[in-house]
């Protein structure tokens, strides 16, 4: 984070990105054995692209997030929709995606 400080153009968002707000269990193992679930020891809350870009123009988005792009694509239909931000979306952790 501190890293981009200086970027005026980034806006970090310290929460789980998912199709909507959340708080859900983060169980990890580290790396690609990362996951979460419904119940565990540590929390996280999370939030949609659409509830972001409520505050935010976003204009990219940037997501390796371990099988996890399809929920947030599902919580980013509006924002596509209206701001169509540029994607780098990571599709190779599930055969569905």
């Amino acid at each position: 984070m501190e890293y981009t400080k200086s970027m005026s153009n980034i806006i970090l968002v310290n929460k789980g990105i998912w199709s909507g707000e959340l708080t859900m269990g983060f169980a990890g193992k580290g790396g690609r054995n990362s996951y979460l679930l419904n119940a565990a020891q540590a929390k996280t809350d999370t939030v949609s692209v659409d509830e972001i870009s409520k505050s935010e123009s976003i204009t990219y988005i940037k997501a390796d997030i371990e099988g996890a792009e399809s929920e947030m694509l599902d919580g980013a239909e509006i924002t596509l929709k209206r701001l169509k931000p540029k994607l780098n979306i990571a599709a190779y952790h599930r055969i569905e995606d």
